[in-house]
């Protein structure tokens, strides 16, 4: 994404529940503080019996820290949502895509889950958001990852491994990143990407197809001058890959629902540049609300 300095994880030798729990909330309260934007830590010789005493109820940080836990290697990553602006942009972009799914009358047929924790062999993560079928509600199709600009790099590796995994079962992932610290006057506030597996030829043997992950669809909004506006791209499947430009993000409704659209009404779910603007300036005035430590959010035009 344009002029984002993107960051790597801040790497900690594990020692024990309490220099971990200390590591994790002084973090925190650097982002509480507006003293960083990097959401990550990567804690390494952490045991299969460490990672599970961590993620007990009496001894997980807090309900903001998200796991992504790597067995074979020992390593767990620890992304730390900064304050209300994650769970603020949890609520809004899920009230978009729920309202078109009851506007359709099918709720019924698909399950929200917030935080599960999903284990697909050897790797384990929670996403933000996630949707499943009612019929098979442990299974995740649609996953939501959000993450400051900073870390957006970090979204990309978790989509990738969301979709390529052994036997995961996510058809799509759904990336946010925002900017965090000064979002109010940055020029390229927030980014919404869909990615989805995508066929490949093999140079090796041109008769296998290879499964991989691809950015398929993207959003970005831009804050000129006090006036948000947005642009973005969609690649266009069975004509080479072809990007075209858009302004709108479009998500299958097989992807939520398990079956083709049929009945009366029944429609892709669709994510307007009116809609995703509207977030954004939702996100700004709840942010204008918030009292954060030592300042209050800084007014702006937009």
């Amino acid at each position: 994404m344009p002029g984002i300095k993107l960051a790597e994880p801040v790497c900690i030798k594990y020692t024990s529940v309490q220099n971990f729990l200390a590591v994790v909330n002084q973090h925190y309260d650097q982002l509480r503080q507006h003293n960083t934007e990097n959401q990550l830590l990567e804690f390494s010789g952490v045991s299969h019996a460490d990672f599970t005493l961590l993620s007990e109820d009496s001894t997980r940080p807090c309900k903001s820290a998200k796991f992504h836990y790597l067995p074979n290697s020992q390593i767990l990553r620890v992304k730390i949502m900064p304050g209300w602006d994650h769970e603020i942009l949890i609520a809004l972009l899920r009230d978009l895509i729920e309202s078109q799914l009851r506007s359709m009358n099918v709720k019924h047929e698909v399950m929200t889950l917030g935080s599960p924790k999903n284990v697909f062999g050897s790797w384990v993560k929670e996403p933000d958001l996630c949707w499943s079928l009612k019929t098979s509600c442990s299974q995740s199709r649609c996953i939501v990852e959000i993450g400051t600009s900073e870390t957006a790099r970090q979204l990309s590796v978790d989509a990738h491994g969301w979709l390529e995994s052994p036997h995961s079962s996510a058809k799509a992932v759904i990336t946010v990143a925002f900017k965090y610290i000064d979002a109010e006057k940055a020029l390229n506030p927030l980014t919404i990407s869909v990615w989805e597996p995508v066929d490949r030829i093999s140079s090796v043997d041109t008769r296998r197809s290879l499964l991989t992950t691809a950015r398929t669809a993207a959003l970005d909004v831009w804050n000129v001058a006090g006036t948000l506006a947005v642009t973005g791209f969609r690649v266009v499947k069975d004509e080479e890959d072809i990007q075209m430009t858009t302004n709108e993000i479009r998500l299958p409704f097989d992807l939520f629902i398990g079956r083709p659209a049929s009945n009366e009404g029944e429609r892709d779910i669709v994510l307007t540049e009116v809609m995703v603007v509207g977030l954004v300036r939702e996100l700004l005035e709840c942010r204008r609300h918030i009292l954060r430590p030592g300042r209050r959010i800084k007014e702006s035009n937009v």
